[in-house]
């Protein structure tokens, strides 16, 4: 049996048992999400993008297809604050963006509005990022363009990162309008005397049309975001609650996808049981996939990781370059 982890963002604190897996195994900070290597694990193909926008609102739906025909084109939009370098913007991390439900309907309202005679519809998602407040945008054709994760962008230059393709144009014209919007509006305004940054853009990813895996994939899912539930659904799975146990996965045959998202649940999962059972042959390899700070760590561990006694544990946080936030 093989054990696909996944740990969000939110879930990363120290856990001793973890720290130890991460101190026998083969590790790498990778260029790709999270989510584009799920997507990729769970046999759903690259596009312009990773679909992550169609796959998610199947999650979210909870039904396979009904909300995504294949003639829409789906991405991704998140309310983003873009800060002003000595001559560039930089894009400011999701996770200290923080946005009310109130405002995301009051600037979903004003961007249909706006845009209505455009084909641009603006809608509400309650995890077009989970933890993170967003929604989708719903496009009858191709934009012709690709995105970059608002992730994978967080802290750079955003003139790399902006739309590109031959549509890029258009969309490049489009996003300069919403920046006017939102420039000086009674959202931003109310922010600031609440001391909170102001939302000066919108940002757009992981766009793409409804597509079928090209072969099934059979795994164990337990997960409870939206774009895992949707790889399931898709797979003809169903996502299921974390189990209370680490037996309760041992106890399954098929390969399994766990996704921890909170911080109490790594807090109370038992590693030391996924360890022993690798050391005793009863689990074949161990991946992890954790997020932090922007940066994606990737480690696996097989079972003759486990005799590497010698190797040091260091703190999870060691693993991953300081971010300047």
């Amino acid at each position: 049996m093989l054990i696909d982890i996944v740990i969000r963002e939110g879930a990363l604190l120290n856990n001793i048992h973890l720290e130890r897996l991460l101190a026998v195994s083969s590790n790498e900070l990778v260029t790709a999400s999270v989510d584009a290597l799920m997507c990729k694990l769970m046999g759903v193909a690259k596009q312009a993008d990773w679909p992550i926008a169609a796959v998610s609102l199947i999650g979210q739906s909870q039904t396979l297809g009904s909300q995504v025909p294949d003639q829409d084109y789906w991405l991704m939009a998140h309310p983003v604050h873009l800060v002003l370098q000595r001559d560039y913007f930089s894009l400011y991390p999701l996770a200290l963006t923080v946005v009310s439900e109130a405002e995301l309907q009051a600037l979903i309202a004003l961007l249909n509005q706006h845009f209505i005679r455009d084909g641009l519809q603006f809608i509400t998602s309650s995890s077009a990022k989970d933890g993170i407040n967003g929604f989708y945008l719903k496009l009858s054709e191709n934009p012709e363009i690709s995105t970059t994760l608002p992730e994978l962008a967080a802290g750079r230059d955003i003139r790399q990162h902006m739309p590109q393709g031959k549509g890029m144009a258009k969309w490049h014209g489009i996003l300069n309008e919403i920046q006017m919007l939102l420039h000086d509006h009674a959202i931003n305004q109310l922010r600031e005397q609440n001391s909170l940054v102001p939302i000066n853009s919108i940002w757009l990813s992981g766009g793409g049309f409804y597509q079928a895996p090209e072969q099934s994939i059979k795994k164990t899912i337990f997960a409870k975001s939206a774009l895992l539930r949707g790889l399931a659904l898709m797979n003809g799975l169903e996502a299921m609650a974390i189990p209370e146990s680490a037996g309760q996965l041992l106890s399954k045959e098929a390969d399994i996808l766990l996704e921890i998202n909170e911080a109490l649940d790594i807090q109370n999962f038992d590693f030391n049981s996924l360890m022993k059972a690798l050391r005793l042959g009863n689990l074949k390899k161990i991946n992890l996939y954790i997020e932090h700070q922007g940066q994606v760590l990737q480690a696996n561990i097989k079972r003759i990781d486990t005799l590497k006694f010698w190797r040091k544990i260091k703190p999870i946080n060691s693993y991953f370059k300081e971010s300047e936030f």
